[in-house]
């Protein structure tokens, strides 16, 4: 099952990105310029990608051993942020502004071997409350899958979000299903974007990943 946890998160313009942050301590950087961290992770489990290759303002890190790169003194946002990794999705580039003495964690989506899925395995609909989200899904096959959901504050303010998936389901040739997402803690009334993809039973992406946005 895909793990859950509850961040810090923002959404970069457009609301296709999403950035989670978590605050690092005090670091101080020389006048008209930002330092901070990114650190690259999968957006099924979680867990840090060593090696992926972050570029934010025209500057290439590659990420350590615990998937973090660190930028200091590059110019003031916004600026331009991406980040690749052997067997993933590319991520941006994106319009980002980072604040000094943060950790900024972007999910990245496996490519697993399941994305052929997504031509047959395809979002129908959403609908979303402060507490879940139901998600409708589509396929032309039979396939057993959990929806995904990455929640994240619209308009760029700093608030707590979710990251949930349903139980896993089968869905019939040629059917759409609805599958139900907690999200806890509840979320507080406004607008929000949420990204929804699924993944098979061994957690590998089997659709492409669908952003709207909601009012709760």
């Amino acid at each position: 099952m895909v793990s859950k946890k509850k961040v810090l998160a923002i959404a970069a313009a457009g609301g296709a990105a999403i950035v989670a942050v978590v605050a690092l301590g005090q670091v101080k950087a020389a006048p008209g310029t930002v330092s901070f961290a990114i650190t690259a992770k999968n957006s099924n489990t979680v867990q840090p990608i060593p090696g992926a290759s972050i570029t934010y303002a025209g500057v290439t890190q590659v990420a350590n051993a615990s998937g973090t790169a660190s930028f200091v003194n590059v110019p003031l946002g916004p600026q331009l942020l991406s980040a690749s990794a052997s067997g993933y999705q590319d991520y941006g580039p994106t319009s980002f502004t980072p604040s000094s003495g943060l950790n900024y964690f972007v999910p990245l989506i496996p490519l697993g071997g399941g994305i052929p899925y997504a031509q047959s395995l395809t979002f129908a609909s959403a609908s979303v409350s402060a507490t879940g989200a139901t998600v409708m899904f589509f396929d032309q096959n039979t396939i057993s899958i959990q929806a995904v959901a990455w929640c994240v504050v619209k308009n760029s303010a700093l608030q707590a979000v979710s990251l949930g998936s349903s139980a896993l389901q089968s869905i019939s040739p040629n059917q759409s299903k609805p599958f139900q997402i907690p999200l806890s803690p509840a979320l507080s009334p406004g607008t929000y974007a949420f990204t929804f993809f699924a993944v098979d039973a061994n957690g590998q992406p089997v659709s492409d990943s669908t952003t709207v946005t909601r009012s709760v």
